[in-house]
């Protein structure tokens, strides 16, 4: 039996008729190779399972750690933001200049220079 591209539930199904078939063919010979190659093929599936198991407990830590990550540059593009907009108004931080460019011109700029 052949599992490659198909479905855990689709290779059980099919291994399921297999030995159904074999046992219902009155071959005692045949009957035993398919219940051999099904206990192969089980413990493969479950040896799958198991390990997906262990990268499901993995693939949440990283969905946490990519979520914090997220957070810490939301927090920082905000303060980005506050203090561009402080510095749009005048005053000490451009010289006293008056910005021309909109907040979001700078974010722009900002996530230009970031994928550099």
């Amino acid at each position: 039996m052949t599992t490659t591209g198909k479905t855990i539930g689709e290779a059980v199904a099919e291994l399921r008729q297999s030995l159904h078939q074999a046992h219902a063919s009155g071959d005692p010979m045949q009957a035993a190779s398919v219940r051999a190659n099904a206990k192969q093929v089980l413990d493969r599936l479950a040896a799958i399972l198991d390990e997906a198991e262990q990268a499901r407990s993995k693939i949440e830590l990283c969905r946490e750690y990519l979520d914090r990550l997220e957070a810490a540059a939301a927090r920082q593009e905000a303060k980005d933001d506050k203090e561009a907009a402080s510095g749009r108004s005048g005053g000490d931080f451009n010289g006293g200049a008056q910005e021309t460019r909109s907040v979001d011109d700078l974010r722009a700029a900002r996530r230009a220079a970031r994928s550099r």
